[in-house]
């Protein structure tokens, strides 16, 4: 019996079927069933059983379980024993993010941190969420906070489960559109894609991807995109054009793309398009204490933080 395997049949009893419990741990359906069916074959029996309300557990399976929960509950013990000791301090810490909160929750959390341990060697630096699964699977930065849209959240799962990071969500939000005063939809509270794409979209090099270029495209296949690699420029360029940008909610919170009343944010009517922020690490890797502060620094300002 594995690891995951006890981990997958915990989980598997919260969220009571097959493929939610996959898309929480960012697996694959298959890998799940496949886990668990050789697990049944290795004892001997049935640990599930499939209806049309979901997924139960047969009487063994049952046994099974409770056996796995105080397992996962003796394993989490140990890990908070191991997290609060010395031994397990790094003396460093690598972390990538995404732009939208980087002021906002993440610069205050890493200020904090490097209060507390002045001698940790720290490094913060933005990017979009497709570099840092590259960066972390090579293990050249310690921790990734990311941001999924729905629309892609199939790809970043599987790059996932292809380089063992596990996904823990910190907030879902919505996408929006940001224009200026010169713009036409200046004041609508919604806008479709073919409207809102007939103007320049204009970006950081951190905060677009092929993805989200190749969605718009589909609306206007000759929209023009400029790249401005300074937020207050970015927020400049808007004001005074009739050029549009993509930003999640969170970017509306007291940071260099908060909201005046030069700016307006317009909800797409046509397409649903969400996103969710949080942290990527490796399953088979410990957390130091400097992570596990950080990220918990991070959770309690997000917790305080007022939202729109």
């Amino acid at each position: 019996m594995r690891l995951s395997q006890i981990k997958f049949l915990v989980e598997l009893n919260k969220y009571g079927t097959i493929s939610k419990t996959a898309q929480k741990l960012y697996i694959s359906q298959p890998s799940l069933s496949t886990a668990i069916k050789e697990l049944e074959e290795e004892l001997g029996f049935d640990i599930i059983e499939r209806s049309n309300r979901g997924v139960g557990f047969t009487k063994r399976g049952a046994i099974v379980l409770e056996h796995c929960q105080t397992a996962m509950q003796a394993i989490n013990g140990i890990e908070r024993m191991g997290k609060t000791g010395e031994k397990l301090r790094k003396g460093y810490l690598s972390v990538a993010t995404v732009p939208y909160i980087f002021e906002t929750l993440v610069m205050d959390a890493f200020l904090e941190l490097k209060q507390r341990y002045p001698d940790t060697t720290a490094s913060l630096r933005e990017m979009n969420s497709y570099d840092m699964v590259e960066l972390l699977a090579s293990r050249e930065i310690d921790l990734g906070i990311v941001m999924i849209s729905n629309l892609e959240e199939l790809t970043f799962q599987q790059a996932f489960e292809k380089y063992n990071l596990q996904f823990y969500k910190l907030f879902d939000d919505q996408m929006y559109f940001i224009v200026g005063r010169q713009n036409p939809l200046f004041g609508r509270e919604m806008a479709s894609m073919s409207e809102l794409v007939q103007y320049p979209f204009v970006t950081r090099s951190t905060l677009l991807n092929q993805f989200n270029r190749n969605v718009m495209m589909q609306y206007n296949k000759d929209m023009e995109f400029i790249q401005i690699d300074d937020s207050r420029g970015l927020v400049k360029y808007i004001m005074n054009s009739q050029a549009v940008s993509m930003m999640p909610s969170c970017s509306f919170w007291k940071s260099s793309y908060h909201l005046c009343e030069d700016l307006h944010a317009v909800r797409i009517q046509d397409l649903e398009w969400t996103t969710k922020l949080g942290w990527i690490f490796p399953r088979d890797e410990q957390y130091s204490i400097e992570l596990e502060e950080f990220v918990e620094l991070i959770e309690e300002r997000y917790s305080n933080m007022p939202k729109i």
